[in-house]
């Protein structure tokens, strides 16, 4: 019976997103807020499942990364946010409910356009707090932590020495 029912759910899965998504790949975490399932896709949309049913992603279900010009990295959650990761700058998203597509309405009065993120393999959440391996538009790297929505650095000055010289070239 509940390997009928994994396989099941397996095969369902693998259709998603819907035919809008077909072509892009899902980077950076799934994430779950309020019954809901977001993922993040590679061409900036934030794609949801129907509430408390993973298998199901309709058609018009996402909303789109797009305040600040830059690539989409990863997503996570904090507190009841949604937050987006691009590589210098980060929006913030929480759910309004709608009835139509995506129930995520963005929080402009919360985005960061001065960092984002690294490396979507350095973002961790801890508690509910998120640190990063953060970088700027002019190459400047350090160590952030989100707490509460704060934004707040937390390495040395020698840390963000020794984090300037990664290549990002060689970080995938």
């Amino acid at each position: 019976w509940w390997i009928n029912t994994f396989v099941n759910t397996v095969t369902e899965l693998t259709s998603w997103p819907p035919a809008g998504g077909v072509g892009f790949k899902r980077i950076g975490p799934m994430v779950y807020l309020d019954g809901i399932t977001f993922v993040l896709m590679d061409d900036g949309r934030i794609w949801n499942s129907n509430t408390n049913d993973v298998t199901t992603w309709a058609g018009l279900n996402f909303i789109q990364v797009q305040t600040d010009p830059d690539t989409p990295l990863a997503i996570q959650k904090q507190l009841t946010y949604i937050v987006a990761f691009k590589n210098f700058s980060i929006e913030f998203f929480y759910n309004a409910a709608k009835p139509q597509g995506s129930p995520l309405a963005r929080n402009d009065s919360a985005k960061i356009s001065s960092v984002g993120l690294f490396d979507a393999r350095s973002l961790v959440r801890v508690n509910d707090n998120l640190v990063w391996i953060s970088q700027t538009r002019l190459g400047r790297r350090s160590i952030h932590m989100m707490e509460g929505l704060q934004l707040r650095q937390i390495s040395t000055p020698n840390i963000d020495r020794i984090l300037e010289k990664m290549n990002p070239e060689h970080t995938g």
